[in-house]
């Protein structure tokens, strides 16, 4: 499984389940930057994107004037940061927490600028598997497992909660 975004266009080739984890589009920046959000981000400033990636549309849908590089993998974007060769870096807030936690002089902007809804994907009219698949996203956040796999595996309890149907409960 692979998270998956839901947007217009993916939503003309399949359905998509309610999302299972929440994340959001943010910047990774030096310290000391004065890069506070992406209103900071003219084209003076070049920021670190992966190519395929909806990091960068997001970025660009409120910050067009930015001027983004982009890279061939997250590693790649991330060393080009890292050595200077970029003002910042776009991507989810999990996966700039994993790649800078060790590294002081960063910080990660928060809150995020664009929420990142993570789904599954299934056949269009394929109601019977989407509900059953929402059914289990809904048990594991209604038994906790959700908030037990982001403690383990993020180092964080989830900050925030996904809306279980009433009717389920």
């Amino acid at each position: 499984m692979v998270n998956l975004n839901p947007t217009r266009e993916r939503a003309k080739a399949i359905d998509f389940t309610q999302p299972y984890f929440i994340t959001g589009t943010t910047l990774l920046v030096r310290k000391g930057s004065g890069i506070n959000g992406p209103a900071d981000l003219d084209a003076s400033k070049t920021v670190a994107s992966v190519q395929g990636s909806s990091d960068a549309q997001g970025l660009l849908s409120v910050q067009p004037n930015a001027n983004i590089t982009y890279y061939q993998e997250y590693p790649q974007a991330y060393m080009a940061f890292k050595l200077g060769r970029v003002d910042a870096m776009v991507k989810t807030s999990i996966v700039l927490g994993k790649l800078a936690k060790d590294d002081p002089d960063f910080e990660i902007l928060m809150p995020p600028f664009k929420p990142d809804p993570w789904v599954m994907g299934v056949k269009h009219d394929d109601s019977k598997w989407r509900l059953a698949l929402d059914e289990l996203i809904m048990d594991a956040w209604h038994d906790g497992t959700i908030n037990e796999l982001h403690k383990k595996y993020l180092e964080t309890p989830a900050g925030f909660e996904l809306q279980i149907w009433p009717d389920y409960y």
